[in-house]
């Protein structure tokens, strides 16, 4: 959840754009009646007519932009000028191309055509064309306004050839401790046109086949039309304790005709030491549809938020990087724990953690860690917790690309920091078997393979806001790859299309993890705008669909954990209408959750505790409250 979003409703994402219509009429009535009323208000006689150069425009995407021309005909007289916008048709701005608007002007005498362009986004993706309308508006001194003064654009698809790019995900691999094998994927991104194939192979390092490893080499093919990423397993000879850093290295080589081979085509594999157990001894894994732990019992994780890590350091508040957002200087893990709750998940900002200096929207810098102590807090918070018997959950909350201050929530994790973040924290914490990594918070994309495979964005949000720039996201299997490549085999939790509300889409791409160790994030709030206590307020955003779609991943043999829910808490509350639908079904379904948030919050809606002593705030609070610790009772059914 976004920090600047804690009343009632989650941000507008189910808002529709404004159409081309309604922002004429807005502004000037109907094209016709706009036409009309500029057609009998001419300030002088002889201005001409200003209008688009043709009704129709196509373009491909990836073609850089595309070019609109306006004309000046049947006079010249004065200077004059008219306003120009775009809006979207099924080609939606920020996705196919980027929103543009502004004035063109002619000085006296002069009727030569004026051009304006419309930026096209690359990468995006577009399986068939898709158009988007350009008007023109508010003529200016004396002109008419002409025909056409709407036209379409159409935007192209881009031609594909080929049959792809094969690619191992990363460069190096660790061989985490006590494993008796270690599983290399191979992608195939692009075209997927034609069959493809690749031949893999390992080499002798410092680790020497037949002694830490088992020689391996094979082929993997793909048939016309699959994207789906192939695998293979190398068996591991030898244990990884002893044979802690040795290396040997895969390749690929014999691509089949018509395919190209991509980068990494070649990875080191070194072998991890063993880590330590957390202080709590407890672990988490994944096995077939349910999370389990160290004793292979089916766990279900109750837990909380803490917000705070995410916003506070980066915000330059203070030197304490929680500053105070619980009502004290550390949460209270044991009232936690008193509550019933077994799990905490803390989200995070990825620039206080790497400790770069980053910079505000208006050019000045910032450091992103005031009191140089972001890490040790985190840290300390980890054992904590681990002390407390909880298990952690550390999630990726605000990002931003190049060097700027991440604020806010962005669409998606940024190739420039968050793998870099990933590679820092599952590093630290990959000795922490109880410790499960939420790669990222809430995407707000809505493309399940941009969301996995990552791609070019033309925006970023910040604190003054949507600002233009080019970056490039991460997605979900690069994430997967860092943390991988550091030797953890901590669970990954893999958030979901529109702010990890939309799940629909889940399993049409899923993650790929060589370990097996993901489970699927639903965040699961009221729907949105709904009044509370209404039928529509009770179901989660998409209603019964989400249900189904939760449902359809855990018989898919994925473990569903709902990170995030909510109810409403204002002061004479006497329910939770829909935390008390939803915490018995996942029971039921032996699916996890997470509330939001333990936080001293004067909101109306999802905050637990109303003072530092942990106290539940009304309906919302009271109700978790009581059913959590109905849960940890050992109670089969709670209300």
């Amino acid at each position: 959840m976004d920090i600047r979003h804690t009343g009632a409703t989650k941000p507008s994402m189910f808002l529709p754009s404004l159409s081309l219509l309604a922002v004429l009429v807005a502004s000037h009535g109907t094209p016709l009646e706009a036409h009309n009323r500029l057609g009998t208000h001419r300030h002088a006689a002889g201005s001409g007519t200003l209008a688009l150069s043709a009704g129709t425009y196509a373009a491909a995407q990836g073609s850089g932009s595309v070019t609109i021309s306006v004309t000046r005909s049947g006079g010249s007289a004065g200077a004059v000028s008219v306003n120009y916008l775009t809006a979207d048709g099924t080609a939606k701005s920020g996705s196919a191309y980027t929103a543009t608007r502004g004035t063109l002007s002619w000085s006296a005498g002069d009727a030569s055509a004026r051009n304006f362009a419309v930026p096209l986004i690359a990468g995006s993706t577009l399986n068939a064309a898709a158009a988007f309308s350009i008007a023109l508006t508010g003529v200016a001194g004396g002109a008419t306004l002409g025909t056409p003064a709407i036209a379409t654009v159409t935007v192209q698809p881009p031609v594909i050839t080929g049959s792809g790019t094969l690619s191992l995900p990363a460069a190096s691999f660790v061989v985490p401790a006590g494993s008796a094998t270690i599983g290399i994927s191979v992608a195939r991104t692009g075209s997927t046109t034609g069959t493809a194939s690749v031949h893999y192979a390992t080499s002798n390092g410092t680790a020497i086949a037949g002694t830490d490893y088992s020689a391996t080499s094979g082929t993997l093919s793909w048939a016309s039309g699959d994207s789906a990423a192939k695998g293979f397993a190398i068996p591991v000879t030898g244990s990884p304790a002893s044979a802690g850093g040795k290396s040997f290295s895969v390749g690929l080589s014999g691509i089949s005709s018509g395919a190209t081979l991509g980068s990494p085509s070649t990875a080191t594999i070194a072998f991890a030491a063993a880590t330590p157990a957390p202080a709590s001894g407890q672990a988490v894994r994944v096995s077939g549809s349910h999370l389990v732990d160290a004793l292979g019992n089916a766990l279900q994780l109750r837990g909380v938020n803490v917000s705070g890590l995410e916003f506070v350091a980066i915000g330059n508040w203070t030197t304490d990087p929680w500053g105070g957002q619980t009502g004290t200087t550390t949460p209270q893990w044991s009232t936690m724990a008193s509550w019933g709750a077994n799990s905490v998940r803390l989200p995070m900002n990825e620039a206080s953690w790497l400790g770069y200096t980053c910079t505000l929207a208006n050019g000045t810098t910032e450091n992103p860690d005031p009191g140089g102590n972001y890490r040790a807090t985190v840290t300390a918070a980890v054992n904590a917790a681990s002390a407390q018997g909880l298990y952690v959950i550390l999630d990726l909350h605000w990002t931003s690309p190049g060097k700027y201050c991440p604020k806010t929530q962005d669409v998606m994790a940024d190739a420039d920091n968050a793998p870099a973040f990933w590679t820092s924290v599952a590093g630290a914490f990959k000795g922490y078997p109880n410790v499960l990594f939420e790669a990222f918070n809430e995407p707000i994309v809505f493309n399940q393979a941009l969301l996995m495979n990552g791609g070019a964005q033309a925006q970023r949000n910040s604190e003054a806001g949507t600002l233009n720039y080019s970056w490039q996201s991460a997605g979900y299997n690069q994430l997967i790859a860092a943390i991988r490549a550091t030797g953890a085999g901590n669970v990954i939790l893999v958030g979901a299309l529109n702010y990890s509300s939309d799940l629909s889409q889940w399993l049409a791409v899923r993650p790929v993890d060589a370990l097996n160790q993901v489970a699927a994030v639903w965040h699961a709030y009221p729907g949105y705008g709904c009044a509370f206590n209404t039928a529509c307020y009770d179901m989660p955003n998409y209603g019964q669909a989400s249900y189904t779609s939760a449902t359809a991943i855990n018989a898919a043999g994925v473990p569903v954990v709902i990170t995030e829910y909510g109810d409403q808490d204002s002061s004479g509350t006497t329910s939770a209408p829909f935390a008390s639908r939803l915490l018995p079904w996942a029971d039921t379904a032996g699916m996890s959750y997470l509330g939001w948030t333990w936080d001293t919050w004067a909101n109306p809606s999802f905050v637990l505790v109303k003072d530092a002593a942990g106290n539940p705030t009304p309906g919302y609070g009271e109700y978790v409250k009581a059913h959590y610790q109905c849960r940890a009772a050992g109670t089969a059914s709670c209300p």
